[in-house]
């Protein structure tokens, strides 16, 4: 996978996941962070990420913003009876 496009989850993120029980569904993803690096995705099933774009959104002005906000509240979300593996690789870049 070409990691160049991909940008790190923002650190706020993480400050905040290290906050939440043991049981919420952040605490399970492998996340792409500046301290760990990009996840290795052998295993993983599911992998998510942000869009750091809104040009010609229409009626949606900023929509590509503030994506830490989506991370935050699904981190705190809990897990259903299954065992999918996920990753959140960061967010594509502007461009």
């Amino acid at each position: 996978m070409n990691q160049v496009f991909l940008s790190p989850v923002k650190e706020s993120v993480l400050v905040n996941l290290d906050l939440l029980p043991s049981l919420c569904l952040g605490k399970t993803f492998r996340i792409h962070s500046k301290q760990e690096g990009f996840p290795d995705l052998e295993k993983i099933q599911i992998a998510i990420f942000g869009i750091e774009e809104g040009r010609n959104s229409e009626n949606n002005s900023g929509c590509g913003d503030n994506l830490h906000f989506i991370r935050t509240k699904l981190y705190e979300l809990y897990p259903g009876k299954w065992t999918t593996q996920i990753a959140d690789i960061g967010d594509v870049l502007k461009g």
